[in-house]
């Protein structure tokens, strides 16, 4: 049985609970911990029920009026919060480097369950996976996680985090609180997507933001690229490696050159410089609205919608950002801010599937690295 953390929440030595008052009896904790083992077995690993039972285990004592503990605190642990391809990997490798000794490292993986890519139905360029559903790939990454005793997975996002002596202190949703000597910011980005309507529900399946992710499925078709400001100008540059049918719906801000006009009169690129102000599904594709009436119909439409970092971690440790508004992080991937590291589309301007996990790799190597650095040297203690 892959390790517990109701058990382990009571159990380890040092505990403290919120009001300094006893914890609940043993027999309590093993009732909880036997009712969630019988209905993973009658169900499968799959189905979540010890992530679920782990989650609930503070409000469900607080129900019974039991006093509920400070921290979900194991001294040795990496807490790896994650919303993006690169915290599949990352659990893996700080695991399969465990001591062999006294299995002292410990992973705790916090999930909210909201990852980028979920609108998308396929994921494209992940090398034997291409074309494999989003949450295919998730699901089969998180089993894949069963095996290793030393991870658990708790499918509750983190809404805090502080520094403390010996490492960090994070604040569960749930109401519960864990202890780490490391932390591993895989939170990923939010899209913030034009006010146009009808464009969030298409966003993903024929709205799309990458070419190199999605354009061969559409290659050769006719398709639209919405230029909001110059930002999305790069795009502009790739489509017609696609398509000889492009359709540029110019906001203002793009701020189009007479050089770059000419460029596209060249390729017999058409610009519309309406505001587009519907999209709607249509056939395969989407009809295109304009503020003058135009109607057009396309296979799909392209653009670079903004992004922010995802939650509120990253802000409340003091972690810098670039002028690009990514996670500054060094070659080591460890942020500003020492012991926090940070991978995938929150740590990078390359968002895509194997390279968020590509990221997640280097950041566990780093982090393993440090940790190893630091008890050899016999710094555990104040690490």
């Amino acid at each position: 049985m892959r390790g517990r953390l109701i058990s382990a929440t009571f159990a380890r030595d040092g505990l403290q609970t919120l009001s300094g008052a006893a914890s609940p009896p043993p027999s309590v904790v093993r009732a909880l911990d036997a009712w969630a083992d019988r209905r993973e077995a009658a169900l499968g690993p799959a189905s979540g029920v010890r992530a679920i039972a782990d989650a609930a285990v503070v409000p469900l004592l607080k129900l019974l009026g039991f006093d509920t503990p400070a921290r979900l605190d194991a001294p040795d642990r990496t807490i790896l919060h994650a919303s993006s391809p690169s915290g599949v990997i990352v659990p893996v490798l700080v695991v399969a480097w465990d001591s062999p000794l006294d299995g002292a490292w410990r992973t705790l993986v916090l999930d909210a369950g909201e990852p980028r890519n979920a609108p998308s139905p396929a994921s494209h360029g992940v090398f034997t996976r291409d074309g494999a559903p989003p949450a295919e790939l998730l699901r089969e990454a998180r089993a894949q996680l069963a095996p290793y005793a030393t991870v658990t997975l708790c499918d509750v996002p983190a809404v805090g985090a502080r520094l403390v002596e010996g490492g960090f202190e994070v604040e569960l949703a749930s109401g519960g609180r864990a202890h780490a000597r490391r932390l591993l910011l895989a939170v990923g980005v939010k899209d913030e997507l034009p006010a146009i309507e009808g464009l969030a529900s298409l966003w993903g399946t024929c709205v799309l933001h990458c070419p190199y992710c999605h354009g061969w499925e559409v290659r050769d078709q006719p398709l639209a690229v919405h230029l909001a400001d110059r930002s999305s100008v790069p795009l502009m540059t790739l489509l017609p490696g696609w398509t000889h049918d492009l359709l540029v719906c110019a906001e203002p801000a793009a701020g189009l050159s007479g050089e770059e006009r000419d460029l596209l009169a060249a390729r017999g690129v058409t610009i519309v410089e309406a505001p587009l102000t519907r999209v709607a599904a249509w056939k395969d594709g989407l009809t295109l609205e304009f503020a003058d009436g135009r109607l057009e119909s396309r296979r799909a439409l392209f653009l670079r919608p903004p992004h922010v970092i995802r939650g509120p971690l990253p802000g409340l440790l003091g972690c810098e950002l670039t002028e690009a508004g990514h996670l500054r992080v060094g070659q080591d991937h460890q942020t500003s801010v020492p012991g926090v590291y940070a991978a995938g589309d929150a740590a990078g301007p390359v968002h895509q599937v194997l390279t968020a996990a590509a990221s997640g790799q280097q950041a566990a190597l780093a982090l393993n690295r440090d940790l190893a650095e630091a008890d050899f040297r016999g710094s555990r203690a104040a690490s």
